[in-house]
């Protein structure tokens, strides 16, 4: 369990009205013993959908190991979120209760070159317009010569994400590992791929060599366009940094599941 004492926060939300609205109801309600500091925040509100939750990690990337996070969902649904706008009367009288759980969670580090990146729900590799060709190795070994779109990276707690569109496994995100998934692969009886999703151990690596000129790479939110000059491989890991989300209330991952995807 966490305890807040003095607490220094942020308020990070998308441009929704709603979202704005419940911003300012926040700040009212919160008492006099919490700090507004949106330079070194201790815990962040994060206000609006799954998205503006990724892109409110991504703000405080570079501390977010002294960070904790409290998504506030203002649409229909937040799957990273605790708490509807709706319920800030009843988030806050939870916050002024001074305790809470912490739940954290690896993120996933991708390096391309010199440039290194962490990501909460996935890494992805992608060439949309023409057909990508790179070899594929888990921990230096060779695994196959890959045709198709890309590749996406999950972490288990971003296996409800972009992994499941791809029609990948919903995986608790108490378990610790990486998804494997392939974008739109090419396979006839000239070449072939895995095709199915592999679900790897937290300490794998996964390398892809070969050309991506003009392919996009990124995750979450962000993405580059690599040039690929110097012909630089790709590299997946689970990082050792993680994401940490301050829990006011008894949730379970199943009801959450339940919640966001089995019409009632």
């Amino acid at each position: 369990m966490g305890l807040i004492d003095t607490m220094r926060y942020s308020i990070f939300t998308n441009d929704k009205k709603s979202s704005h609205e419940g911003r300012d109801k926040l700040l009212s309600l919160l008492s006099n013993d919490y700090i507004l500091d949106e330079e070194d925040p201790e815990i962040v509100f994060i206000i609006g959908g799954d998205g503006t939750f990724l892109r409110g990690v991504r703000k405080y990337i570079n501390i977010i190991d002294k960070v904790k996070f409290l998504g506030i969902s203002s649409g229909t649904l937040g799957f990273l979120s605790e708490f509807h706008v709706s319920e800030i009367d009843e988030a806050v009288k939870l916050i002024n209760s001074k305790t809470f759980k912490e739940e954290s969670y690896h993120l996933i580090h991708l390096k391309h070159g010199d440039k290194e990146f962490d990501f909460v729900n996935e890494a992805r590799i992608e060439r949309i317009f023409q057909t990508l060709i790179c070899d594929l190795y888990i921990n230096d070994s060779y695994i196959e010569t890959f045709r198709g779109n890309g590749f996406n990276i999950a972490s288990s707690l971003g296996s409800t994400a972009y992994n499941r569109s791809l029609g990948g496994p919903l995986v608790n995100p108490n378990i610790e590992c990486l998804i494997l998934g392939e974008v739109a692969p090419i396979n006839h009886n000239v070449y072939g791929s895995i095709t199915s999703f592999v679900v790897l151990n937290k300490i794998d690596k996964i390398t892809l060599k070969g050309d991506f000129t003009m392919s996009y790479f990124g995750g979450d939110t962000v993405f580059n366009v690599s040039l690929n000059e110097d012909k630089a491989d790709f590299e997946i890991t689970m990082s050792n940094k993680k994401i940490t989300f301050a829990r006011f209330k008894k949730s379970d991952y199943y009801d959450k599941l339940k919640q966001s995807y089995v019409k009632g």
